[in-house]
């Protein structure tokens, strides 16, 4: 378990760093450097979350760590070029599934003392979703990934010390 909980650590501070980094490039569609960027802060935010579960699974109740799974399917679902199929816009959806089901399960989160901080940050991130999502205010969804990624920077310690002995 420790070298997941490392691994994961390393993958929650690279992700959070590189999406605030992210955050003041200028998108510009089919640029491969912007989506090897991309690629690299959504796999990395896989790594972290898978982390996440093996060290958290058994403090969590079903609720919380069904939508902790459901998290993970959502970044997994916006890794990669992005597409539009069908009329849905994949992106958009499973970031939403994302942010959302990750703010919901930190409900849970909050409850173990060293997940407490980034689960506050998630929580927040998923508050402001909805607000971005109501308002459509670009600020907003750059405020959304800021507090996202500041869950991420303030998961890497708690990972990196690992599981507590009980």
């Amino acid at each position: 378990m420790d070298r997941l909980a490392r691994f994961g650590a390393v993958a929650a501070l690279i992700a959070g760093v590189l999406e605030v980094v992210a955050q003041f490039i200028t998108h510009v569609p089919d640029n491969a450097r912007l989506e090897g960027l991309y690629a690299t802060i959504d796999i990395a935010f896989l790594i972290a979350l898978v982390a996440l579960v093996g060290l958290a699974a058994g403090q969590l109740g079903w609720t919380g760590l069904g939508l902790l799974l459901l998290a993970i399917v959502g970044v997994a679902s916006i890794v990669g070029p992005d597409k539009t199929a069908f009329g849905i816009d994949f992106y958009r959806v499973g970031s939403a599934v994302f942010v959302l089901a990750l703010g919901a399960a930190a409900l849970s989160l909050q409850r173990v003392a060293e997940y407490r901080r980034p689960a506050i940050a998630w929580i927040g991130a998923a508050l402001l979703a909805l607000g971005a999502g109501a308002s459509g205010e670009p600020l907003v969804f750059r405020a959304t990934s800021m507090v996202l990624a500041l869950g991420f920077i303030l998961l890497a310690p708690a990972l990196w010390r690992g599981p507590k002995a009980e």
